[in-house]
C-alpha cells in the first residue's frame, strides 16, 4: 500500500500487529498530563544496570533472573530476538520448506545459515518424514 492510499477501516490486518482501533479514550485522560518526555526518549534503564523497568518488575514480582525474562513487541520481535540470541556466525537454523521466509532472514542477519527439511503434501495437511529430518539433522548439526 502506498503512502497516499488510505487505509480502509473495513479491512483488519492481523498480519501486522497493528491496533485498528487506536487507543482506548481513557490513555487519553492518563496521558493529557505526562511530560512528553516520558514518550519521546528512551529509557536509561541501562543506567540503572537493569534490562527494563518492566522486566526488572516483572523479575521481582515472579522471583526470577531478569535475564529469564524476554519481551517483545509481537511475536516476530520475540522470534528474532531468540535468533539473535542463540544463533552465531555460520551455525545453521533448521526450517520447514513450506515456511516464512523470516525465518531465513533472521538466520542471515547473524552470519548465520538456513537448511530446509522436506514436509509432504497428505490429504488434508502436510507431514513429516521424522527420520528424514533425523537425517538431516545428523548433518547439518543445527542450533
Amino acid at each position: 500500500m502506498g503512502n497516499n492510499e488510505e487505509l480502509s477501516p473495513d479491512v483488519i490486518y492481523l498480519d501486522r500487529n497493528e491496533n485498528n482501533y487506536g487507543p482506548a479514550p481513557k490513555c487519553f485522560e492518563v496521558i493529557k498530563d505526562i511530560n512528553f518526555k516520558r514518550f519521546s526518549w528512551y529509557s536509561r534503564a541501562f543506567e540503572k544496570q537493569i534490562k527494563g523497568d518492566l522486566s526488572y518488575r516483572l523479575s521481582k514480582d515472579y522471583k526470577l533472573s531478569e535475564k529469564q525474562i524476554i519481551l517483545g513487541y509481537g511475536g516476530e520481535d520475540l522470534l528474532k530476538q531468540v535468533v539473535h540470541c542463540y544463533l552465531k556466525n555460520g551455525d545453521t537454523l533448521l526450517v520447514p520448506k513450506y515456511s516464512w521466509w523470516y525465518y531465513k532472514s533472521i538466520a542471515a542477519e547473524v552470519g548465520g545459515k538456513s537448511s530446509e527439511f522436506p514436509l509432504y503434501a497428505g490429504d488434508e495437511s502436510y507431514h513429516y518424514d521424522v527420520d528424514g529430518l533425523l537425517k538431516i539433522y545428523e548433518k547439518e548439526k543445527p542450533k
